[in-house]
């Protein structure tokens, strides 16, 4: 390949960068644009947490079944702290 063909598609890649820089620009910045879009992302990681402790303490189950009983009790608890509902009374 020669010189000027490299260049060349160096100002190619170069140029679709900056495009794709504007478009992903666009999608990050929503929250800027549209009234009432929370700033932080703390509801996804409290969600994400529950899931990951969930995760750790599954690794103690000793059966199979159990293990599905626990992951349909922490689907209610989970569920019902969502709705605003005490866990306990919803169970």
């Amino acid at each position: 390949m020669t010189c000027s063909k490299m260049v060349h598609i160096k100002h190619i890649i170069q140029d679709l960068q900056s495009i794709l820089v504007r478009l992903q620009s666009r999608a990050l910045t929503l929250f800027l644009r549209q009234a009432g879009t929370p700033l932080d992302n703390n509801i996804v990681e409290r969600g994400l947490k529950r899931a990951i402790l969930h995760r750790k303490n599954a690794l103690f189950y000793r059966t199979l079944n159990g293990a599905q009983v626990g992951d349909l009790f922490m689907t209610l608890i989970h569920t019902a702290e969502l709705c605003g509902a005490n866990s306990l009374d919803y169970l």
